[in-house]
């Protein structure tokens, strides 16, 4: 039987291969935002993926939907890391928006699961030439505004508007508090 979880790994065929410690090389921001967590019919989701990429198949064949991951904050205090050690980049925070497809797998992964983040917007050239050249990364640039509950962004000529409703308290990922249901599969997943 699946779980309610859409991030659930037990719902999919298939695993990954956890990081084995702290990144050594790469790069590292605070993220202070929102992240929506919601399904959508899966043949929808799969028309958005390139070609040599698919959604890992659901231990439960009857479900036709897959989870989508939206995700709409500041990144802040933006390093790189190298050999394990952060490096100051001297850019400041940034909005990025991101729409990322858990459990996808690549033609010549076999059942090995990936994140496929679809579309990454963000407010700052440095971010975006350094995430496209740096980690092969599509970001685009969008212009930001923040009305209360509401975010604004301009996304080349079109906009796009989303309420922002918490369905739960902040959470404090340094361990502070109780972490709403379900934060375990999103820590996961990342």
């Amino acid at each position: 039987m699946a779980s309610s979880n859409p991030l659930d790994a037990d719902n999919f065929v298939g695993g990954y291969e956890p990081c084995d410690g702290p990144v050594s090389d790469g790069g590292q921001a605070t993220y202070e935002g929102e992240v929506l967590v919601t399904t959508l019919d899966a043949r929808m989701v799969a028309g958005i993926l390139p070609p040599g990429l698919s959604l890992a198949r659901r231990t439960d064949p009857t479900i036709t939907t897959h989870p989508v991951i939206l995700m709409a904050g500041v990144q802040g205090e933006p390093r790189l890391v190298k050999h394990g050690k952060p490096i100051d980049v001297y850019f400041a925070p940034y909005d990025e928006l991101m729409l990322m497809i858990p459990f996808t797998v690549g033609s010549n992964s076999g059942m090995k699961w990936h994140n496929y983040t679809a579309r990454m917007y963000l407010d700052n050239t440095e971010a975006i030439v350094l995430g496209d050249v740096i980690y092969a990364y599509a970001k685009e640039y969008a212009f930001f505004v923040r009305l209360f509950t509401k975010t604004c962004v301009m996304l080349a000529g079109r906009f796009f508007e989303c309420d922002v409703k918490a369905s739960a308290a902040p959470v404090d990922l340094a361990g502070r508090g109780d972490l709403p249901e379900g934060f375990a599969q999103i820590k996961e997943v990342f």
